[in-house]
């Protein structure tokens, strides 16, 4: 298995464990027990069909955690995956959104400081630079949100 694909297979793992496990997942997406160990399986390259994907990821979410699969393509195809916010009234609290940017992108310039304190960043610190980092871009899309709320408001 490649790199790829085991970065893949971790988002599959990840997704089945939302759906409840093996046996819960194999009923959510129907399908046999046996494929969804397989996909389950670290080292067998076997990977669920889209619409499965979909559902167990649809749990994820549900659950408030970006969809697990859907996230690993993304990733592994250079992209950003971030939920939308909940749709806003034109009139949003300006100062709180841009204050909660403010306090993200001060976490990430901390965390960067912290981590390249030794002139290097581990595995670990890179992790944790990538959930602040995500929870910075969140706050992006809320402010996204509220713009495009005005403009639909015209």
């Amino acid at each position: 298995m490649t790199p790829a694909q085991g970065r893949l297979k971790t988002g599959v793992r990840e997704s089945v464990d939302a759906a409840g496990g093996i046996e819960r997942a194999a009923e959510l997406v129907e399908r046999k027990r046996s494929w969804v160990g397989e996909w389950n399986a670290q080292q067998v390259d076997k990977f669920p069909p889209v619409d499965a994907a979909a559902k167990m990821d649809a749990v994820a979410s549900a659950m408030g955690k970006l969809p697990p699969i859907t996230l690993a393509m993304a990733r592994e195809n250079g992209c950003v995956l971030i939920r939308l916010p909940e749709a806003r009234d034109a009139e949003g609290d300006w100062l709180a959104m841009v204050g909660g940017l403010s306090a993200e992108v001060g976490d990430i310039i901390n965390g960067i400081a912290k981590a390249t304190a030794d002139r290097k960043v581990d595995v670990r610190e890179a992790a944790a630079l990538r959930i602040e980092v995500a929870e910075g871009q969140q706050k992006l899309a809320e402010i996204d949100a509220a713009l495009a709320a005005i403009e639909g408001a015209k």
